[in-house]
């Protein structure tokens, strides 16, 4: 009952099959870039000259622009076969990749494959802030880190986080949004689930403070609070299971808590890859059309 399991995904013979040189890949970005044809971004002409590999001239203002100009693969030295296979990998897997995996994968160094997922994450990122959850949804307050002795409950030094998951008819999850808070206080966690959930939706939460505000706020706000609930158990099925597997992953692929710098990064891949589970198209071609259509952003190399 919700995994990130994608039963539709890319074979690897199918991925080398579409992507396996670099013209193809070319190609393809082409497509996902210009699906109508070639527009000049500064005349917005229709004719172009190629120049170099990824540089395109237009006939009518000789404006050159590149293939991977404004997004999130521009300024990088990678050749496109080695972004793709970053993207295919990263779409592919159940979890996510670690960049001492990816590094080995593609042949870059360490901090390389770091730099890249940190790009792809950020492409993930722009889509995700896109949409918000709507219809019947269930919310809960979480901390994602390793363990931390003799702190225990909300004094901790996890991350605090909000996880909201929209459900279907039958109750099972449709897509999700996660994102950290700065803390519990009423206004913070309002400002936070106006970002992920519609406001003419119906949220359903536990007892916890930080959620009274939202019936003001124009939700229709069910709270559900029970004495017979322990510190590690959840008033929705569904969430213990989706925060359950988020927990899992980040300790399971990154072996350490991440900082809370970089922590919204993480969450908007998981739910990237889990939004986008059952699309006949394949995640890869969604993360490749993320990726096309991304806006550059600087991303910091250190981490």
């Amino acid at each position: 009952m919700g995994g990130i399991g994608r039963p539709h995904g890319l074979s690897m013979s199918d991925f080398f099959s579409r992507y396996g040189t670099e013209e193809q890949c070319r190609e393809a970005l082409f497509v996902k870039r210009w699906p109508n044809g070639f527009v000049c971004p500064r005349c917005a002409g229709n004719t172009y000259y190629p120049r170099q590999p990824k540089q395109l001239m237009c006939a009518s203002c000789r404006h050159i622009t590149s293939l991977t100009a404004g997004t999130v693969m521009h300024h990088t030295q990678l050749s496109l076969r080695q972004w793709f296979m970053a993207m295919y990998l990263d779409a592919e897997s159940k979890r996510g990749i670690s960049a001492v995996e990816l590094a080995a994968k593609i042949g870059v160094r360490y901090t390389t494959a770091w730099y890249v997922l940190r790009r792809l994450r950020l492409a993930m990122s722009q889509r995700e802030e896109q949409y918000l959850l709507n219809g019947e949804v269930d919310g809960d307050d979480m901390f994602v880190g390793g363990v931390s002795p003799r702190r225990p409950g909300r004094s901790t030094h996890k991350v605090p986080c909000l996880i909201a998951v929209s459900l279907d008819k039958h109750s099972y999850p449709k897509y999700m949004r996660v994102t950290p808070v700065e803390g519990w206080d009423q206004l913070e966690v309002t400002r936070r689930v106006l970002d992920m959930v519609d406001v003419n939706a119906t949220l359903k939460t536990d007892g916890m403070g930080g959620f009274n505000d939202l019936s003001e706020t124009g939700y229709t706000h069910i709270r559900t609070i029970s004495a017979h609930l322990g510190e590690d158990e959840y008033f929705s099925p569904v969430l213990h299971t989706q925060i359950a597997n988020l927990k899992a992953q980040i300790q399971g692929t990154y072996h350490r808590r991440p900082s809370k710098r970089h922590i919204a990064s993480y969450f908007d891949e998981h739910c990237f890859l889990f939004n986008r589970r059952h699309m006949r198209v394949g995640v890869m071609d969604r993360l490749l059309n993320a990726c096309a259509l991304s806006m550059q952003i600087r991303v910091a190399e250190s981490a």
